[in-house]
């Protein structure tokens, strides 16, 4: 059986035979860090980030903080369609509709954009920060070779808009990254 990383880097039409590269899947059930070098895997880290975490501290923190119950369906809407992380966010104002906590009496909450923005920053931080971590526990030759464009992110969560240039802030990304 395959390990997800070769397919993604297959799929990016890497050459798995002569090179070394490093592979963020950062999945709605799952996220890797995998290091590869020719067909071994010489790294792998599974960070506790993931899609569908984010909807649930999304949820939760409206639940919290507003005493609104949503639903992760709903929570994910939010954050595909109303979460910006880039550095120059236009911050505006959005309607949730949900229900009071623990009841289905219907309610509505207004806030702006930049509260949802923060109610996830600390698990951006903390994928962000076990990307950076697994480069630095590698030989330094690996990490060298990695820092030439080796960097691939890859999958459904990096639709979250800005994180892709948070994360290439602090780290060498492919261009040819988000592409699978």
């Amino acid at each position: 059986m395959l390990n997800d990383c070769f397919i993604l880097a297959t799929g990016l039409g890497l050459d798995l035979i002569n090179g070394i590269y490093m592979i963020v899947d950062f999945g709605a059930g799952k996220t890797s860090i995998t290091t590869l070098q020719g067909l071994n895997i010489i790294q792998n880290d599974m960070p506790p980030v993931n899609g569908r975490g984010l909807d649930e501290v999304i949820k939760f923190y409206l639940r919290r903080q507003h005493h609104l119950d949503i639903s992760l369906k709903e929570a994910e809407k939010l954050k595909q369609n109303q979460i910006d992380l880039s550095e120059n966010a236009v911050d505006r104002r959005i309607c949730i509709s949900g229900f009071i906590k623990n009841t289905d009496i219907p309610k509505d909450v207004t806030l702006l954009s930049s509260e949802l923005k923060r109610s996830i920053i600390n698990e951006i931080d903390i994928l962000s920060n076990r990307i950076i971590r697994h480069i630095e526990n590698l030989e330094p030759f690996i990490q060298d070779k990695l820092k030439t464009g080796n960097i691939f992110l890859t999958g459904g969560s990096f639709k979250l808009k800005g994180l892709i240039d948070i994360i290439a802030a602090k780290i060498p990304v492919s261009h040819k990254s988000y592409q699978v």
